[in-house]
């Protein structure tokens, strides 16, 4: 028979993981809402179900990345630049909010700006040459590159943008 404070204990520990394990479930199904929520153009409501994914998840960079794509959606921008700022300060290799936040820097016509949120974006793009995200900075931003021309990008990365 075994013994009864080890069943305790087994039992207790047991216990205790169950509302972890919901927290988390839950969490992962308002990331599939919130994301149908946002391909469905339900921005208000995408908004609500992100919001309500950071309160179970205050550290989700993904999160706040979606948080911002809706709230820039509905033309909040302010907002939307604090929530990609939160995604980039959770998760600083996660491309996604640097590109989302120079967009809405150039939505804004703030070109200084969105010219560095996509710099930030492109230096791993450039070291890798990817030819699509590098030119359209070269094109977008020559003289925060210092490249004056698509000549001298294919000097770095070869004519189709390979090394």
């Amino acid at each position: 028979m075994a013994n009864p404070k080890l069943l305790a204990i087994c039992l207790s520990l047991f216990l205790a993981t169950i509302p972890q394990m919901a927290v988390a479930q839950n969490f992962d199904q308002l990331v599939v809402q919130g994301n149908a929520a946002l391909q469905a153009g339900q921005y208000s409501q995408a908004e609500t179900i992100w919001r309500q994914a950071l309160q179970l998840n205050p550290k989700s960079a993904y999160a706040y990345n979606n948080l911002g794509n809706a709230l820039r959606a509905q033309h909040k921008l302010d907002q939307a630049i604090i929530a990609f700022n939160q995604a980039i300060k959770l998760d600083p290799s996660f491309a996604s909010p640097y590109n989302n936040r120079g967009l809405i820097y150039s939505d804004k016509k703030d070109y200084d700006h969105a010219c560095q949120a996509l710099l930030a974006l492109a230096a791993p793009a450039l070291k890798l040459c990817s030819w699509t995200e590098s030119n359209f900075l070269v094109e977008t931003c020559p003289s925060h590159l210092g490249l004056q021309s698509e000549g001298k990008m294919h000097t770095h990365c070869g004519k189709d943008g390979g090394l």
